[in-house]
């Protein structure tokens, strides 16, 4: 790695060319946990959670694995979030501090993050 590389210019630079569908994924694990901690209406609540909990961490690890089976990318995307979940409210239970927002939040936190690595990946430096 440069001394160039570290610059905020760069960053942006490689940001601005991130994947598309990447970066869409990384937007997706930041609003849907905001949107669920808002409290609107139940069954807009209710996707953005479900969609945070069940499909948008494991969609973003699948993408990071580049699996091109379509059939092992609908059995891994909701598997590793469901296992996601569980250890995030598990480790979060014995540390004493769960709650519903922190663990949607930690997902999306893990989800954009993720995404973010998937989508710069590929940017030439």
């Amino acid at each position: 790695m440069k001394l160039e590389d570290l610059r905020p210019a760069t960053w942006q630079a490689r940001l601005g060319q991130m994947e598309r569908s990447s970066a869409g994924l990384a937007g997706l694990g930041v609003l849907m946990p905001l949107l669920a901690a808002m409290q609107p209406v139940q069954p807009i609540r209710a996707l953005a959670a479900a969609s945070v909990l069940m499909l948008l961490p494991g969609i973003a690890v699948a993408r990071l694995l580049r699996l091109d089976d379509a059939i092992l990318f609908l059995a891994v995307a909701p598997s590793v979030s469901l296992a996601l979940t569980v250890l995030t409210s598990t480790g979060l239970m014995y540390a004493g501090i769960w709650s519903w927002q922190l663990t949607l939040v930690l997902l999306g936190v893990v989800t954009a993050a993720v995404a973010a690595v998937t989508g710069l990946a590929d940017v030439p430096s």
